[in-house]
This record gives C-alpha cells, sequence and structure tokens, in this order.
C-alpha cells in the first residue's frame, strides 16, 4: 500500500501544478484595423507671443544727389565758383556728391559735340566706398586748349546714368 500512496501524493502534486499552468480560453485574434496617415498639425501659438523684430533697414546704395562743374575746388572737393561756360585754357572740374553706403564705381565721361558728331574727350572711373554724403571730384584739363564748342560730362555710378551736365567752351 506503500507504492500506492506515493502514486497518491504525486498525482496529486501532479493535478495541482497543472492546474496552476491552466491556459485561458483562447478566442481569435482580429488584425488591427488599417490607419490613415495625417500630416501633423502645427503647434497652437503661444498666448503671449514675443513681438516681432523688425529686420534691419537695408541701406541704399551710392547714388548721385548733384553734381556741380566749375573751374576750381577747394580742400573739401567741392566746387568753388560753378559755371557752365569755360575759356579754352581751364581746368574743368566736376564736384559729384553723393548719399548711400557701400562701395561703387563713379565714372565721369566727358564728350565734345561738333557738327553733329560726338566725340570723347576723357573718361575717368573713380571706386568709392561710402558711409553717408560723400564728393568725389573729377578733372580734366587740355594743356594745348579746349576748342570751342558744346560739351556734356555724364555721370555713371556701377555703368548706371546718374547724372549729366552740359557745358560750353567759348
Amino acid at each position: 500500500m506503500e507504492g500506492w500512496m506515493r502514486f497518491g501524493v504525486a498525482a496529486v502534486a501532479f493535478a495541482a501544478l497543472g492546474g496552476c499552468k491552466r491556459e485561458a480560453p483562447s478566442t481569435p485574434v482580429a488584425p488591427a484595423p488599417a490607419t490613415t496617415a495625417t500630416a501633423p498639425q502645427p503647434a497652437p501659438a503661444p498666448a503671449n507671443p514675443a513681438p516681432a523684430t523688425a529686420a534691419p533697414a537695408e541701406t541704399p546704395a551710392v547714388t548721385v544727389t548733384s553734381a556741380t562743374l566749375g573751374s576750381a575746388i577747394n580742400a573739401d572737393k567741392r566746387v568753388t565758383a560753378a559755371t557752365d561756360t569755360f575759356r579754352p585754357g581751364d581746368t574743368l572740374y566736376l564736384a559729384i556728391e553723393t548719399s548711400g553706403a557701400g562701395a561703387a564705381d563713379l565714372t565721369a565721361r566727358w564728350t565734345y559735340s561738333s557738327g553733329g558728331q560726338v566725340t570723347l574727350v576723357h573718361e575717368e572711373t573713380q571706386k568709392v566706398t561710402a558711409t553717408g554724403p560723400a564728393v568725389t571730384e573729377f578733372h580734366v584739363q587740355k594743356p594745348d586748349g579746349w576748342p570751342p564748342g558744346d560739351y556734356q560730362v555724364v555721370v555713371l555710378v556701377n555703368n548706371d546714368v546718374g547724372v549729366s551736365k552740359r557745358f560750353t567752351v567759348r
């Protein structure tokens, strides 16, 4: 009988262990429903947004504000006696006043007109770097004298016409 008792104790122990390991009844698993992608939504604006800072004002490019012809200039490159009529032996001065800031090429193109023909007398370019209002001086001279007639000087800023001045030699 002792053998049956061992067998009975073992059967009870086995049944007890088997009872703890009981599996839940299986239910069919449904596939996950298909999802559609949605675009992310923007974050809501803050209740008290910071004030917008203005972009720095763009510095205006160099522009011609005036051009003055004369037969003499002073130390600050300004014409001392403006005129549009010269004598054959005069040195011709041109004071160009500019505003704005930045680098620019200023060109003075001097021409002579006679009988419907226009002849280039002289052309000169100066590189300028302005930080505000400035004066740039150009001049031309002809040791044997200017022929009487009609002349013009055209001022270009970076190859764009800034101003032109007509004058006469008598």
